[in-house]
């Protein structure tokens, strides 16, 4: 329910629908970007609890233990499990560049009406505040080229208002063409952006190409999960906008990376591609939503801290 200084505000000029959920939605997303270090602890507070190798060894029944020798018999043991045990946590934090494609902006409206505007461009402004920047935790499994992290990604996506772009209006429950004229975005839209900013929460599998070796591991990733970006919309000549933090749709990303392990630490770089659904709801008009499909291209670069066992095989 809306607080009463939220409805205070929408009576002002300019409306900032979402604005009175600023303060709340500020703190959700501040939530998002700790979820990567906080499952990286969880995940290092419970692998701690478990039994070393040489415990669950001892634990094992040995049937041929009259016919080894108590060495032989202790290290057959414990090889393959410190193998499968060699699990390797990491953390990680990076920056980089964005493109996204141009793409087509759908505003429907609750009484069936709908616009389109086709040939949206986007700016990415990666090193304007705020950044373009990332954070991951997640891990490998010993023995095993498997992994996965979470991984948040901060990007942004700005239309180019003065762009040219072709614009189509649907009129109600017609059969007839659309109405399309050429006008610039600036004329309809005065604000169009995610630029606090189009942000992406992945869960994400990892695989160790079998090209790595202890200094240099290349790996590909495949990754889904949802888009919560920072909507700010705002129609020419209005005093209404939305503006706020929306969880608007699924997303995706596939990704190539080489990393440079170090003793305990690595740096890598990536090429990631990101598809996003946008569907976030509006105020102008009331009711409605913004639809769209955000195709992304990442270019990143990073430094990871690593602890466990793979750890070793760097040093």
């Amino acid at each position: 329910m809306a607080s009463a200084e939220g409805l205070s505000r929408a009576s002002l000029a300019p409306q900032d629908v979402g604005a009175g959920l600023g303060v709340g939605a500020l703190r959700r997303l501040s939530a998002l970007f700790a979820l990567p270090v906080i499952i990286g602890l969880l995940a290092l507070q419970a692998l701690d609890a478990v039994p070393s190798p040489a415990g669950l060894a001892a634990a094992m029944p040995e049937p041929d233990r009259d016919r080894l020798s108590p060495a032989t018999a202790e290290a057959g043991a414990a090889a393959p499990l410190d193998r499968l045990l060699a699990r390797e946590l990491v953390l990680s934090a990076y920056s980089g560049v964005s493109y996204t494609h141009d793409s087509v902006v759908s505003i429907e409206s609750p009484d069936g009406t709908f616009t389109e505007l086709d040939d949206v461009s986007w700016n990415g402004e990666p090193f304007r505040n705020p950044i373009y920047y990332g954070m991951r935790a997640g891990g490998w499994l010993g023995g095993l080229p498997f992994g996965g992290v979470i991984d948040f990604t901060h990007a942004k996506a700005l239309a180019q208002l003065d762009n040219m772009v072709t614009v189509r209006r649907y009129a109600k429950g017609s059969l007839a063409l659309p109405n399309e004229t050429r006008e610039r975005l600036r004329d309809v839209y005065s604000k169009l952006e995610f630029s606090h900013g189009h942000n992406i929460l992945m869960a994400t599998g990892l695989y160790r190409l079998p090209l790595a070796s202890a200094r240099l591991s290349p790996y590909v990733g495949l990754g889904l999960g949802t888009s919560v970006p920072h909507v700010e919309i705002q129609r020419a000549g209005s005093e209404t906008r939305t503006y706020g933090y929306q969880t608007v749709g699924p997303a995706g990303q596939v990704l190539l990376g080489l990393e440079v392990r170090l003793a305990t630490t690595s740096v890598f770089v990536e090429y990631k591609f990101s598809a996003s659904h946008y569907a976030p709801s509006l105020a102008e008009p009331a009711g409605g939503r913004l639809v769209a499909q955000l195709l992304t291209h990442h270019l990143i670069g990073g430094f990871s801290i690593r602890t466990g066992g793979p750890a070793r095989l760097a040093r």
